[in-house]
């Protein structure tokens, strides 16, 4: 769970993490108590590291939203559908007291996979041929 003094999130919401191209993508989250306005700020930057002009509106701070926390401290943000990218994005939310930063989410396809026998091998199955390859001539 990322967590500071006063906002936490689930445990998904983690720097590396993906979220899933041309969907809207809810972020949830908590802070210690109730109408604390809440700001989230979505940041991207190319993955090159190249430098990029402040006119540029593809990369830089390319959303900011801002709401107030439920009774329960409780507070929830829609970003809009994206396009899947190789480019980092950040994720920062301030309260008026603390700030907490999300780095290098990505968006693209997201796979859920479940573990079992058509998905385990074993390393013996997995090693090079027991005869080696011969070259034709």
């Amino acid at each position: 769970m990322a967590q500071t003094n006063d906002i936490r999130l689930p445990s998904w919401i983690s720097p590396g993490m993906v979220f899933q191209q041309g969907v809207p993508v809810v972020l949830r989250g908590r802070v210690g108590s109730s109408s604390v306005p809440v700001t989230l700020e979505v940041m991207k930057d190319p993955t090159d590291g190249r430098k990029v002009s402040k006119l540029d509106t593809d990369y830089g701070v390319i959303l900011s939203l801002e709401t107030v926390s439920e009774e329960d401290g409780s507070f929830r943000f829609t970003l809009p559908p994206y396009r899947s990218s190789t480019d980092a994005y950040t994720l920062v939310f301030h309260t008026l007291t603390d700030t907490l930063t999300i780095e290098d989410c990505r968006c693209g396809d997201v796979w859920v996979l479940f573990g079992g026998r058509p998905l385990a091998a074993s390393i013996s199955q997995t090693a090079a041929p027991r005869t080696p390859l011969k070259k034709d001539v």
